[in-house]
């Protein structure tokens, strides 16, 4: 069994507390106390979902957790195809440099595992696949 964290992505988390504090810098309104500390507790919540995504090779199945205990099973031999995304859609990446992990007929979800390039290798190491080149795609294997 691996374990790799989730790449946190410095961007991402000042774009959010910009969103969730700018207001405060413009609306300077005594009162406002209660809802910074509300919105304070919403960002905490929000890094801890962060800190806790994770993937996990066990055997033949990649197995993805989130900070809430959901989780998601896929079996490493129905992945048809791994690339390179910067898709914004939600997903369990704390990071847009994300790949996007196609599998089964037409599913996909998108991870940014901290250390890519052992995970990209891992799994090629466990494909079942005749031919893991057409599994992970050239783009996918650049460096960054």
């Amino acid at each position: 069994m691996k374990v790799y964290r989730s790449r946190i992505s410095l961007t991402l988390v000042a774009f959010m507390l910009l969103v969730c504090y700018g207001p405060f810098l413009f609306i300077p309104e005594e009162g406002m106390m209660p809802t910074f500390v509300a919105v304070t507790i919403v960002v905490v919540c929000v890094l801890l979902c962060f800190c806790g995504i994770k993937y996990v090779i066990d055997g033949d199945v990649l197995k993805i957790y989130s900070f809430w205990g959901i989780h998601e099973d896929i079996k490493i031999s129905s992945i048809t195809k791994i690339e390179r995304s910067r898709c914004p859609l939600s997903s369990p990446a704390a990071s847009l440099d994300r790949l996007a992990i196609r599998y089964n007929k037409n599913d996909v979800i998108y991870i940014s595992p901290r250390r890519e390039e052992e995970f990209l290798e891992d799994i090629k190491r466990l494909s079942t696949r005749k031919n893991t080149k057409s599994i992970v795609s050239p783009q996918a294997t650049k460096s960054q």
